[in-house]
């Protein structure tokens, strides 16, 4: 993801509705029906300045421990709650941090798992065992090697970022890159001092089904929720989209029962046990720390962030509200007899200029994304319509389409016009869309998903610290705002 698009997002979708954290209004279903769900926010962020991308949480007795991803310095996290306030900082001795994915506990200890391979290249995964230990009379705590323990796939390399503990052995999930959602168990762990050259090979006992055809979903985390209530040991496994429960006894197949999330880049997830149930703690890479309260008793299907609503009106120009908007920002959209035309006032602050659209790169330029769509599917189709609205290297207005399923693809736009015009540090673009284009037909439909955002304006390149709904929304079309036309 962060390799294709990085846009500096600070206007983004349409407005949200007034919620506080904790509530839990009625929110937009999916076009053409209508249900309660349960609003999800987050009720703390993490506080720890060094911990800017959490990829793995678990709760170990009162303490709370937390990983940073690839490249950051060979630390843990302890905090006395998910939010680290005030952390102790600890370095795991003799380790590396190549790509830290997951952190569990396996006998007490701590297990940091360095299996994270995008490029499904590597050959040094590994395991380190450590041992916290108290610092006493004034003495700073530190952690212990236990062991480090080289592990393989049987099948080659695999991107992962899930493991749990069941049953005294480590389990791993990989993370679907085009090669499945598999399940492996490692039935033997030893040291690297004992097996030479060797590694502790893993044996598959599954596949998930976390999604449909279309939905392509990566497990990024998981853990252990203990039995109670009448319930047995489940396995929760977290993706960008949803939180799936399996029966400890079923590691196979479709969940037992999911909720679909929006909690932007999720990547760590942990149980904590209450009264019988358990209670789901989850983080993203931008600091949101989420709570499922009594997760077995839980009845929604979907936990979301509140969507933004708008109208389309023939021959009067209405204003769409931006979440986070900067002064003077605006946008504005009306209906025409077979096209919808759009105003956006967007702040830039690109020292050199705009950045062209460079189509035979697959790069948009700086300017506008608009997104339309009909179903509320958990990732972007070609039947979705994403919009880039930009110049052209001769500095023309320009529109493109971005297609984006398994890749990126930039295409042009045929049918629309665009102009763009300099107005000090703001640029003025203004669209004339096809209904033919956006929706594939001659009249806008009554209802439809719509979302709208700026695209590398050059104020915050690194778009993950961007307001509650952000780029992710972009391939999320169930997190799009809903539109009517009249």
């Amino acid at each position: 993801m962060r390799d294709m698009l990085k846009p500096a997002l600070t206007f983004v979708c349409l407005a949200l509705a007034a919620c506080g954290p904790g509530a839990t209004p009625e929110v937009a279903d999916e076009i053409g029906a209508a249900a309660t769900d349960t609003a999800l926010l987050p009720f703390a962020q993490v506080q720890a300045p060094d911990l800017d991308e959490g990829s793995g949480l678990v709760k170990v007795g009162a303490s709370w421990f937390a990983i940073e991803d690839s490249g950051a310095p060979p630390m843990l996290w302890r905090g006395a709650t998910p939010a680290f306030e005030q952390p102790e900082i600890l370095r795991v001795p003799s380790a590396v941090n190549v790509d830290w994915e997951e952190v569990t506990s396996i006998d007490g200890d701590l297990l940091v798992c360095d299996v994270g391979d995008n490029s499904r290249r590597r050959t040094d995964c590994t395991l380190y065992r450590v041992r916290f230990v108290p610092g006493a009379m004034g003495a700073a705590s530190r952690l212990d090697l236990v062991a480090t323990y080289p592990v393989a796939w049987p099948d080659g390399p695999h991107d992962c970022e899930a493991l749990f503990v069941l049953g005294g052995k480590v389990h791993a999930i990989t993370k679907d890159r085009g090669d499945g959602t598999r399940v492996y168990r490692f039935d033997t762990l030893r040291d690297a001092a004992d097996l030479g050259t060797a590694r502790n090979t893993a044996v598959e006992i599954g596949r998930l089904a976390l999604g449909g055809p279309d939905d392509r979903e990566m497990a990024t985390g998981a853990c252990v929720a203990p039995a109670g209530g009448g319930s047995g040991e489940e396995v929760i496994v977290l993706t960008y989209t949803q939180i799936a429960a399996y029966p400890a006894s079923r590691l196979d197949g479709a969940p037992a029962r999911s909720i679909t999330i929006g909690a932007r880049q999720a990547e760590a997830v942990a149980a904590e046990e209450r009264n019988g149930d358990v209670d789901l703690v989850f983080t993203n890479e931008q600091r949101d720390v989420f709570r499922i309260e009594r997760f077995r008793s839980a009845k929604a299907a979907r936990m979301l962030p509140p969507r933004g609503a708008a109208g389309l009106v023939a021959e009067t120009a209405t204003a769409i509200a931006l979440q986070g908007a900067a002064p003077g920002e605006s946008a504005h959209w009306v209906r025409e007899r077979d096209a919808l035309h759009v105003t956006v006032r967007m702040l830039t602050k690109l020292p050199d200029g705009l950045v062209p659209a460079d189509p035979e790169k697959n790069r948009p330029g700086t300017g506008v994304l608009l997104c339309f769509g009909r179903e509320p599917r958990r990732h972007t189709t070609e039947a979705e319509v994403i919009l880039a609205l930009a110049t052209g290297k001769d500095g023309a207005g320009r529109a493109d389409r971005i297609v984006w399923t398994d890749r990126q693809r930039v295409v042009p736009a045929e049918g629309a016009t665009v102009t763009v015009r300099k107005d000090g540090d703001f640029v003025l673009f203004e669209a004339r869309i096809p209904f033919a284009l956006a929706f594939g037909s001659s009249a806008a439909p009554e209802r439809f998903l719509f979302n709208v955002m700026p695209y590398q304006t050059g104020r915050d390149e690194y778009f993950m610290h961007s307001g509650p709904v952000d780029l992710f929304t972009l391939i999320r079309p169930y997190l799009w705002g809903d539109a009517t036309s009249r």
